[in-house]
């Protein structure tokens, strides 16, 4: 890794660590690569348990299949939440669904 791109992983990280938001950003795969304080109270999870992990985790069964279709919209190109605030449900480890809202 370039010098510059250490350096904007290490900003980006301590944005994501002070904010009053939970952060949770995934990478192509769905695999979750940011993970902050927040959502860790939030969702009941360590950074250290779900970096590398699905999505899935933290997505009510009955939305799974939507977002894989999402994932593979984004990857195709097709970008239709860009700009745009969501509501959806997110899971607790503990199993109970409540409101996000996802914005990106």
């Amino acid at each position: 890794m370039k010098n510059n791109d250490t350096h904007l992983l290490q900003n980006l990280h301590a944005i994501s660590h002070s904010s009053n938001d939970a952060i949770v950003s995934a990478d192509a795969q769905g695999r979750i690569v940011t993970w902050n304080p927040v959502a860790e109270r939030i969702f009941l999870y360590g950074e250290k348990e779900v970096l590398g992990q699905p999505l899935h985790i933290i997505i009510p069964e009955c939305f799974r299949e939507a977002h894989d279709a999402g994932l593979r919209r984004v990857g195709s190109g097709a970008h239709r939440v860009i700009g745009k605030t969501v509501e959806l449900a997110g899971l607790r480890r503990n199993g109970e669904e409540f409101p996000v809202e996802l914005s990106n």
